[in-house]
């Protein structure tokens, strides 16, 4: 069965099948290498967060590229041992041999009709995208105190606001799509948006009162003594405070507030359509 098949670093020689499709990425072009080729490499690295679509390239011998659209023959593909162990990818220029470039990446697409190997890699970088995002999300500075909160107060539901998260952002990404079978994925959104904001509510007005007690206690306490009380009683808001020795209350609401009204708070990523691939 065919397959797309992802490469880094291989600790093997990989052997391409005549008739197979390439993508290439790269975090950087050596210059050296002639404008007329640069482009069939992606010079971003894989990044599928910033949706750069992949170019597919065609290979009949199994090292040499050409443009699937046309004759145009580029350069070769191969691999070059590092290290022992460590095979890695490397472009070498067609109108100038001494020009290479390592690549981060490689995409091979066994021999397939074209029509479906652009639909694999289509679907594949799609799916990629998604992941990258949602992961990219998760973490965020506003988006990670979501699950954080309800994980704290019930594990098993802050794993079922995550999923239901998690569905929307892979499973149902484009960009206003309103289709009636995405709708149990959204309304599965919705609910889990609204259970984790209660329990985000909750547990901002805990660290609320959690510095309100400590601070109390504390007599013309330094400016040091403050930043360890909060790290220690209210370690979220603490993490979006902006305060002077003498405006801490009000500078804990502004850092709550902070919190709810985040831009990646409850923010839903509109995605493109599923992306093209380039044509060489």
């Amino acid at each position: 069965m065919a397959a797309l098949h992802q490469h880094t670093v291989d600790q093997n020689k990989v052997s391409i099948t005549p008739g197979s499709y390439i993508a290439l990425w790269a975090d950087a072009i050596n210059p050296e290498i002639p404008e007329e080729e640069q482009f069939i490499i992606r010079a971003d690295g894989f990044s599928p967060a910033k949706q750069v679509a992949p170019l597919l390239l065609f290979t009949p011998d199994g090292t040499t590229l050409k443009s699937r659209a046309t004759d145009t023959i580029f350069g070769t593909l191969t691999q070059h041992e590092w290290r022992p162990g460590e095979y890695r990818w490397v472009y070498t220029s067609r109108y100038n041999p001494k020009a290479a470039a390592f690549l981060t990446r490689v995409w091979i697409i066994d021999p397939l009709p074209t029509g479906e190997a652009l639909t694999l890699a289509r679907t594949t970088y799609a799916q990629d995208t998604a992941v990258g995002r949602f992961e990219r999300y998760r973490a965020s500075k506003y988006a990670h105190p979501l699950f954080q909160a309800l994980a704290d107060e019930d594990e098993e539901k802050g794993a079922a606001v995550e999923e239901a998260v998690r569905e929307i952002f892979i499973n149902a990404h484009q960009r206003n799509t309103y289709h009636s079978e995405r709708e149990e994925a959204y309304y599965a959104y919705r609910q889990a948006v609204t259970e984790a904001q209660a329990a985000l509510e909750r547990k901002l007005a805990k660290e609320l009162n959690q510095a309100a007690r400590a601070l109390a206690e504390l007599h013309a306490p330094t400016r040091f003594e403050i930043k360890q009380t909060l790290e220690h009683e209210a370690p979220l808001l603490r993490q979006h405070l902006r305060m002077s020795k003498k405006d801490v209350k009000p500078a804990l609401l502004e850092a709550a507030d902070m919190v709810r009204t985040g831009h990646e708070t409850i923010a839903l990523f509109h995605f493109r359509a599923v992306p093209t691939v380039w044509y060489a």
